[in-house]
């Protein structure tokens, strides 16, 4: 194995350790020893990577984020996909990702200088125009009926990561809940129904799961 694989491959070692302690003990309580004992990285090996705890954090953000955006491209670009049978892959998928489910749980907005900011400036330069497109792909095959494919793009996209983003905003699983009715109302009002029943029902189990663990947390259980 050349020297840049074996680079990358313990680097993944790291990032893999890092996730698999986060999901377990939180971020607050791991510690860059526990990154070493189960990574099974000397110390050097860690810091010629990374410069600490934050800088893997950051690192999983960025990853997660590119992972994000290699999704949303490949379903706008898919032809064999109803617009309907999309939205509700892409929801899945949300559902489904660990990684991103231990980025919330770990409150990864509060430990990364600047991480909201590059994700709403990431969400309006590369996801939006996605979503916009696979709405017009609606309009064209009529499916929906929508005249503002790119501001409702926008305007969704802030709605679901920051209004809804439980470490944001500390609302109850109920608060959670009636704010997606309004979105769902929102979006039948523009004509675009994008989400189905079973959609809407994943999503409110998504969320209110979140805004749970935050009422435990927060003693309102």
């Amino acid at each position: 194995m050349k020297q840049e694989e074996k680079s990358m491959a313990s680097k993944g070692r790291v990032l893999e350790a890092a996730a698999s302690l986060f999901i377990r003990k939180g971020y607050e309580e791991t510690t860059m020893q526990d990154i070493m004992e189960e990574s099974g990285l000397s110390k050097g090996a860690i810091y010629h990577h990374f410069a600490g705890k934050q800088e893997i954090l950051s690192t999983m953000i960025a990853d997660a984020q590119m992972k994000v955006n290699t999704f949303f491209q490949e379903m706008e670009e898919n032809a064999e996909m109803t617009v309907k049978e999309k939205i509700s892959r892409i929801i899945r998928y949300f559902f489904d990702n660990k990684n991103q489910s231990m980025l919330i749980r770990n409150r990864w907005v509060e430990k990364v200088p600047y991480a909201l900011v590059d994700t709403v400036r990431n969400g309006n330069a590369f996801i939006a125009p996605r979503v916009a497109g696979i709405i017009k792909q609606g309009n064209e095959n009529g499916e929906f009926r929508c005249d503002f494919p790119e501001e409702l793009a926008e305007a969704l996209l802030l709605l679901l990561d920051v209004w809804l983003d439980p470490v944001i905003t500390d609302r109850t699983a109920d608060e959670i809940c009636r704010r997606l009715e309004f979105i769902f109302r929102l979006l039948e009002s523009f004509g675009t129904q994008l989400f189905g029943p079973e959609d809407m029902e994943a999503m409110k189990r998504m969320y209110a799961g979140y805004a749970a663990e935050g009422d435990m947390k927060n003693g309102r259980n």
